[in-house]
């Protein structure tokens, strides 16, 4: 697939953060319906990477494990060291219960609560801007390996995308920082994931022998946001999202067998 087509998907998943964010901003939406959206998107970027991404990294490059943890890290890191001011509540330290969910993109600020900082919401900002600039460069690695673990990434990306707006837009509310920032805020993650995917395509270009490095390092992204960022917001929760999260794997192997019923390598 072409640099054109690549970068006309990471703009679609940029254009759902927007409306993720405008639906929050403009509509409201219910945290039962973010829910599912978060547990069928846990569930099928987990089964993009153990079923697709990992075999084909391991393919392209024997230090294939070496780069998943380094992916997985540097996700781990940079998150902590942005995302976690993000439910500090007036300047104090967050609660317990907090404190043990401290990532911005699964939060679910509720009616009553307490505002947050201004500067907590700007670490929200910074950390999710990271974050969507590996969403745009796993939807280009992606093609790396061919159109059909292309979509299959995609699909992923796209699927937490919607959450991504709801979140962000949803803790500058409660900093008090308006709909007008609040939309911006997730216009800034919507084009940081653009950003991904052309800084992406730009490396590939200088560096064609690449290719299993960039996939090992989506792998390890993907762990990373499905396992430690998306699931844990499933768990005790609905039943319905534990079942999404199952659906959600098992429906990677689903259009997996579709794609390639079609011809699409």
């Amino acid at each position: 697939m072409n640099g054109l087509t690549v970068l006309g998907l990471a703009l679609t998943a940029g254009l759902a953060d927007l409306v993720g964010g405008y639906l929050t901003v403009a509509r409201g939406v219910t945290p039962a319906a973010i829910g599912r959206f978060v547990a069928l998107g846990a569930g099928f970027l987990l089964g993009a990477a153990f079923f697709d991404i990992l075999p084909e990294a391991v393919r392209a490059t024997p230090e294939a494990p070496l780069y998943i943890a380094a992916g997985y890290f540097a996700i781990y890191l940079l998150e902590h060291v942005f995302a976690r001011g993000a439910h500090h509540h007036g300047g104090l330290e967050a609660t317990e219960e907090h404190c043990r969910t401290p990532h911005a993109l699964v939060g679910e600020p509720h009616a009553g609560e307490p505002l947050i900082s201004p500067a907590a919401s700007v670490a929200a900002l910074l950390g999710l801007i990271l974050h969507t600039f590996f969403d745009g460069a796993a939807i280009a690695v992606g093609f790396l390996g061919g159109d059909r673990l292309g979509i299959l990434v995609f699909v992923a990306v796209i699927l937490h995308k919607l959450p991504e707006g709801f979140s962000l837009s949803s803790i500058m509310l409660a900093a008090a920082q308006g709909r007008a920032r609040a939309l911006l805020a997730t216009l800034a993650i919507a084009v940081s994931t653009v950003v991904g995917s052309v800084a992406t395509l730009v490396l590939r270009e200088t560096n064609p022998g690449s290719t299993g490095v960039f996939l090992a390092l989506a792998t390890g992204t993907f762990f990373y946001v499905g396992a430690s960022d998306l699931i844990p917001a499933t768990t005790g929760r609905r039943k319905d999202q534990v079942a999404l999260v199952l659906v959600g794997a098992l429906a990677v192997l689903g259009l997996a067998t579709l794609l390639k019923a079609l011809g699409v390598e």
